[in-house]
């Protein structure tokens, strides 16, 4: 394939990443613009200074983590859940009261799905595990 460069990032299909000395990679760029702008409108967003509707929403995965575009920075970012608010408010924000289901559409697509994929074990599986596991065994 080839790449060019573009001025404005609307053109844009993919990003190259220079990482450490020699390591460079090139990301797709995904352009959720359409499937965010009318979710936004839904409800009232709680960053409103960083998700305004008329802004584009690009994202791309490097490395297993997800960066997104700040339009008023001009700089992609990754995203991170802020853990660092104090736990009342986080219980009172996502635990007490459900989330709308605009805002928790807008959540997936940032983030992604949360699958949590626990591997099923057999009987059998349990049963060796329990027999062969060294605590029993002295």
């Amino acid at each position: 394939m080839i790449y060019d460069v573009v001025e404005d990032i609307e053109y844009a299909t993919h990003v190259l990443i220079r990482g450490r000395p020699g390591n460079v990679e090139v990301c797709k760029l995904d352009d959720l613009t359409e499937k965010v702008r009318p979710i936004l409108q839904k409800f009232n967003v709680r960053e409103s200074k960083l998700y305004l509707t008329t802004h584009p929403f690009f994202f791309f995965q490097y490395r297993f983590i997800k960066f997104e575009y700040m339009y008023q920075e001009r700089y992609f970012r990754p995203i991170i859940f802020n853990t660092a608010l104090p736990f009342d408010m986080l219980r009172s924000r996502y635990a007490t009261s459900p989330m709308e289901l605009s805002e928790h559409h807008f959540q997936e697509l940032r983030f992604g799905q949360c699958i949590v994929d626990v591997p099923k074990k057999t009987v059998m599986q349990i049963l060796v595990d329990e027999i062969l596991d060294p605590f029993y065994i002295f």
